[in-house]
């Protein structure tokens, strides 16, 4: 067994991601533990480690590599990097977290955006004077007709031979930090689109981002919260929760959902008394578009008498020919003028890094969002996603602020080979911490490691 010990040479200054590391094992000290007394081999913050040392590694197979190496060596990566004094089987990690609500690690997200807060790193996400923008989707992570559990939602379907089965699956919001410049996103706390013992109608995307509004939240301690969205969210009942919460919003509007509102807005476009911008821009390969806005203050939404006024922008982009490269409408609480119209429908725009920079990579840019690795009957894939979505916020955390980390990543520049070079290293190799782990792996990557 070769091992890769702390330089002694250069006092150590403990990393962000060393710090997360021990406030996280902290908090999961506090996690509540069914087990009796008796049957507490096994620490719960060990227990809850170990899983998340699954995730940050993205690898299913990394603690019996660990159980491996404690054995042949005495010592393992899992206690050198985070701290897990015994390692758990996983049957026994499954069943242990079953059934502990995820809004138990609301306080982790809570104290790694207070770091975050502290360094100012939210100020880049700025997308007006002092406001960040909040990204709201939903996202399904499991889909079976057999494994399921008292939180799944169903779907009745029917198979290509006309059988009828129930279908259970899992889904939750996703809010998500983002800016229309920037590729790296910050995910929230998710909350959950499940079914609980008793409910007599399915939970939904709607009622699951009102409760989440319902929530404190730390960020708006800092900062002005402009929520973003889809055409669902734009609904007079979710709009008031926001504008309760002293929250702005900017959220997708279709004619075919708003078919009052529109009806309205072409009535005054015929009266010429919608305001209108038209711009040229040089597209990246320094061809010629077209941007053609318009935009409405104090139009009703829906013209009923529960009815809000929202204010409405389009935007059509055409190229040289004339081709239409894209067309959209939103709805928000800003005033809109000439002034402003180009900036609030680039922020509305940006909704869809959710999908991309969020939700997809997490399912298919390493971090196996859909993979089963383990259902539980209380609700456990529901921590195994709060896990996983946790161990992506500290990846773009250490992206951000921990030099060696980021400098590797560079020199791979791929996620999925990132992840498989270090559960390599980490199988084969004591590592004492983890700078030591990113400048063992930086010195093979760049000059080649020679061991003796």
């Amino acid at each position: 067994m070769l091992f890769f010990e702390k330089s002694k040479l250069k006092k150590q200054i403990m990393s962000i991601l060393e710090q997360i590391i021990q406030l996280t094992r902290k908090e999961f000290k506090k996690l509540p533990d069914k087990r009796g007394k008796k049957h507490q081999t096994y620490l719960i913050e060990d227990i809850a480690m170990s899983a998340f040392s699954v995730f940050y590694f993205q690898s299913g197979s990394w603690l019996n590599f660990q159980r491996n190496m404690h054995n042949q060596a005495g010592r393992s990566n899992a206690k050198s990097l985070f701290s897990i004094n015994n390692i758990p089987t996983d049957n026994h990690i499954r069943d242990t977290l079953d059934g502990i609500d995820t809004k138990k690690l609301q306080p982790i997200f809570n104290k790694i955006y207070h770091l975050l807060l502290k360094r100012k790193t939210l100020d880049e996400y700025q997308v007006f004077d002092n406001t960040i923008s909040i990204l709201l989707d939903g996202t399904y992570y499991h889909h079976s007709k057999k494994i399921h559990c008292t939180h799944c939602q169903t779907k009745q379907k029917e198979d290509t031979k006309g059988k009828k089965y129930t279908e259970y699956y899992h889904s939750a919001i996703t809010p998500t930090i983002a800016h229309p410049k920037s590729n790296q996103v910050l995910p929230l706390l998710p909350e959950m689109i499940s079914n609980k013992d008793g409910d007599e109608k399915q939970d939904c995307e709607i009622n699951a981002s009102k409760r989440w509004l319902s929530k404190t939240n730390i960020l708006s301690e800092s900062y002005k919260l402009l929520i973003l969205g889809d055409d669902l969210y734009c609904k007079t009942s979710l709009i008031k929760d926001i504008r309760a919460k002293d929250y702005n919003y900017i959220f997708v509007c279709k004619e075919s959902s708003h078919k009052k509102m529109y009806e309205t807005i072409k009535y005054i476009q015929n009266l010429e008394e919608v305001d209108s911008k038209v711009v040229t821009k040089l597209n990246k390969s320094r061809k010629k578009e077209t941007y053609s806005y318009k935009y409405l203050n104090d139009v009703n939404l829906t013209g009923d008498k529960n009815s809000i006024t929202v204010n409405w922008c389009s935007i059509k982009v055409t190229d040289e020919d004339g081709n239409v490269i894209y067309n959209g409408a939103f709805a928000t609480d800003y005033k809109i003028d000439n002034i402003n119209v180009e900036k609030i429908v680039k922020i509305g725009r940006s909704r869809w890094k959710i999908e991309n920079e969020n939700n997809n990579t997490l399912k298919t840019g390493g971090y196996n969002l859909e993979h089963n690795y383990g259902h539980g009957k209380e609700g456990l894939s529901e921590f195994i996603l709060t896990l996983n979505i946790l161990s992506f916020l500290i990846h773009t955390i250490c992206l951000k602020h921990d030099d060696g980390y980021k400098e590797l990543y560079e020199l791979i520049n791929n996620r999925k080979t990132f992840f498989n070079h270090i559960n390599t290293f980490t199988t084969f190799f004591y590592i004492s911490d983890f700078n030591t782990l990113w400048q063992n792996m930086i010195k093979g990557y760049v000059d080649g490691l020679h061991l003796n």
